[in-house]
């Protein structure tokens, strides 16, 4: 990545859907949020009240774009869908509980994990390519020299595939493994602060209150 300006990036992900409560694989499933969804939409609007933004990024899925909603109006800025901001494609896991896994994809189990960066689930996509895709975009906004603070609307997966890399960059190791015992709840806020050519991470899931009247 190339030298820019100082600048701060928020990753926002998504509120709350009802696939989320039932522990359901999401993925690249285009889901709605539910009503405790769009409340944390309301809370992170509320957080960015009394926040600058220079733009507005987020993945091309309804609930990151709905969970932006607010901010973009409040800010009168676009929402600039990006696709490499998707969460992970789960191929066939995709809309099957993640509790019953071991149960009813025993063998894909012992292969296929946290463990497993380069292999995806059948018709899914691999950790590594998931990583690949986030930092592509990175890289680009980097290059864009942003004048001040970026939103980006995203989801659980690809704010951890971010935070991995980050991590491991900074550490000089390969990026070769994915983390996931990093929690990233729905509606929450992630700070990243772009300075002297690397990250800094300030904050990570950071949760703004809800209120019933959001």
């Amino acid at each position: 990545m190339s030298s820019a300006n100082i600048f701060t990036l928020y990753l926002v992900r998504h509120g709350q859907t009802d696939w989320n409560v039932r522990e359901v694989c999401a993925g690249q499933t285009d889901i709605p949020l539910n009503q405790q969804g769009h409340q944390e939409a309301g809370a992170i609007a509320g957080f960015f009240a009394d926040r600058p933004l220079a733009a507005i990024y987020g993945s091309d899925l309804e609930r990151t774009r709905v969970t932006a909603e607010k901010v973009c109006q409040q800010k009168q800025l676009s929402y600039r869908e990006d696709p490499r901001l998707r969460e992970i494609n789960y191929g066939i896991l995709e809309g099957t509980n993640s509790r019953e896994w071991p149960q009813t994809f025993p063998e894909l189990m012992k292969t296929w994990n946290y463990s497993s960066f380069e292999k995806g689930p059948p018709e899914g996509e691999s950790r590594k390519a998931l990583i690949d895709r986030c930092c592509s975009f990175l890289e680009d906004l980097v290059a864009g020299q942003p004048n001040g603070p970026v939103a980006l609307f995203s989801h659980g997966g690809t704010i951890k595939a971010i935070l991995t890399y980050i991590i491991l960059r900074e550490a000089n190791l390969p990026i070769n493994r994915s983390f996931g015992m990093i929690a990233v709840d729905n509606g929450s806020i992630t700070t990243l602060r772009w300075k002297k050519n690397r990250w800094q991470i300030k904050q990570v899931n950071h949760t703004p209150p809800v209120s019933d009247k959001s």
